[in-house]
């Protein structure tokens, strides 16, 4: 697996880190959110100790996060070297070929809310914090190639259900800002522009 040498800190509470990975050919980005209990790590690659270290201070890091059952990704590494635990949608532990401590749900942290994606990848959510941050897996990618776009239909398990589901987390109040699985962060305006991208879908599926 890549390993990042530094993270970014988009603002207080809100950082990413990320690293280019052959075997897929794609980069992966990774978020910690800082919530009232502690860190969050979702959908962790490593990151370089120094800048681990560097990033959560004094602040406990209280568990990991998985968004969907492609992400395993070093979420393993993290449960046993930080003894931490490992929450996840049912779908998606059972994709990844894991065992979850306990399925991410909204009561899991104080100022989280799990919002579920499906059509996308098996167990795909969303994570939402009070401080008006939405963290997507892959049912967004803000790639170069692919900014600010569903995921392909080939990669979804249901292609119209997960534009339902976008739409769905567009009309969700309280977020403005959105962190990707892969590609770079959108600081503010995130919900306006998700609004757009699925009334285009209506558009083009109207005509």
């Amino acid at each position: 697996m890549a390993a990042a040498e530094e993270f970014q800190l988009v603002r207080p509470g809100w950082a990413v880190w990320s690293a280019y990975e052959p075997t897929v050919r794609v980069e992966l980005w990774s978020t910690a959110l800082r919530t009232r209990a502690g860190w969050l790590l979702i959908d962790p690659i490593p990151l370089a100790t120094a800048a681990f270290a560097e990033l959560v201070g004094e602040t406990p890091v209280v568990a990991i996060a998985m968004t969907n059952g492609n992400h395993a990704r070093s979420c393993q590494d993290y449960r046993r070297r930080l003894r931490l635990p490992l929450w996840a949608d049912p779908a998606a532990a059972e994709d990844a070929g894991l065992v979850a401590d306990a399925a991410l749900t909204s009561d899991r942290l104080p100022g989280l809310r799990v919002f579920p994606l499906p059509g996308a990848a098996p167990g795909e959510v969303a994570l939402l914090t009070e401080d008006g941050v939405c963290v997507v897996g892959d049912a967004l990618i803000n790639l170069g190639s692919h900014p600010f776009q569903p995921l392909p239909d080939k990669y979804c398990t249901d292609p119209r259900e997960l534009r339902g589901s976008l739409a769905a987390l567009a009309r969700e109040p309280g977020w403005d800002a959105l962190g990707f699985a892969h590609g770079e962060p959108v600081s503010r305006g995130a919900r306006e522009r998700l609004r757009a991208l699925a009334e285009d879908g209506e558009d083009q599926k109207d005509q």
